[in-house]
């Protein structure tokens, strides 16, 4: 029988609040975009991330539940 994780929540993993300052400047600036109406759709999005020799071919289906 598989052993059964633990978790350490009485000593969480702590949070890091030393972003710089050119992070929180384009946080703020895409905050403001987006409040603007300055979006783009997911596939838009995604097709501007993909390497252009993926360009143009159709994503895989997800599967059906």
């Amino acid at each position: 029988m598989a052993k059964a994780k633990t978790f350490a929540l009485e000593n969480p993993a702590p949070i890091l609040d030393d972003e710089d300052e050119e992070t929180l400047a384009a946080i703020d600036e895409g905050i403001r975009d987006a409040e603007a109406g300055r979006v783009a759709s997911a596939e838009t999005a995604q097709r501007r991330l993909l390497p252009s020799e993926y360009q143009g071919v159709a994503p895989r289906s997800k599967p059906s539940l």
